[in-house]
């Protein structure tokens, strides 16, 4: 169990009158937070909220741990209101991975990481109070493929010379809407965009799937 003091809530120079707030959380065998716990200020027995977390090696163990990944989250719950509420839930790995067909990827482990790799930790569905997120992948693990459940699709063509970096997306398979070039790389992940100024029309993508921002 890990307990940590938050920041002190008091005017300057009345530390009589100081109020803290305290989060304790669990973990699991793997370091992976099992619940949190984080109290009001002033009451380290009043929790302004609490929330327990279930991972895929817990449903799936046998399978995700001979692979050596323990740490996709399956469930967020909201446990300090009633009825709970779920924050999140995720779906691993519910579709095969698609063959690449622009170039050969480098550095692939074709032997134990081909398309006939089912188990590789990839969220193929998110799950949160009123939004879903389906996603394709292909062989490398590169998104290629996202719609929220309502028709409404975004794919993506990757670059044959990097197979990871997307050269366009097309949204709801529209190819008038495609856009291509102008890719960023960033830390977190790459952009597509078209436009100027601030008329800019640009899908992110990074761990998080693809997203459409204007």
């Amino acid at each position: 169990m890990l307990s940590s003091q938050g920041p002190v809530l008091a005017p300057q120079g009345a530390f009589s009158y100081a109020r803290t707030t305290q989060t304790v959380q669990t973990q699991d065998g793997y370091g992976n937070v099992s619940t949190a716990q984080v109290s009001d200020y002033g009451s380290a027995s009043t929790h302004s909220y609490s929330n327990t977390y279930l991972y895929q090696n817990s449903t799936n163990g046998g399978t995700y741990k001979s692979l050596y990944i323990y740490d996709r989250l399956l469930t967020s719950t909201l446990t300090s209101v009633s009825p709970n509420v779920t924050l999140v839930s995720n779906v691993y790995d519910a579709a095969p991975t698609a063959a690449i067909t622009t170039g050969t990827p480098q550095e692939q482990d074709w032997a134990n990481y081909g398309t006939g790799a089912l188990y590789r930790g990839n969220v193929t569905q998110s799950n949160s109070p009123g939004k879903t997120i389906n996603t394709t992948y292909d062989v490398t693990g590169m998104v290629i493929s996202q719609n929220d459940n309502n028709l409404h699709p975004v794919n993506v063509s990757t670059s044959s010379l990097t197979n990871t970096l997307p050269d366009s997306l097309t949204p709801n398979g529209t190819t008038s809407l495609a856009d291509a070039g102008g890719v960023q790389s960033g830390g977190s992940g790459a952009h597509v965009g078209r436009g100027t100024g601030t008329d800019i029309e640009q899908w992110d993508i990074g761990h998080g799937g693809v997203h459409f921002v204007r």
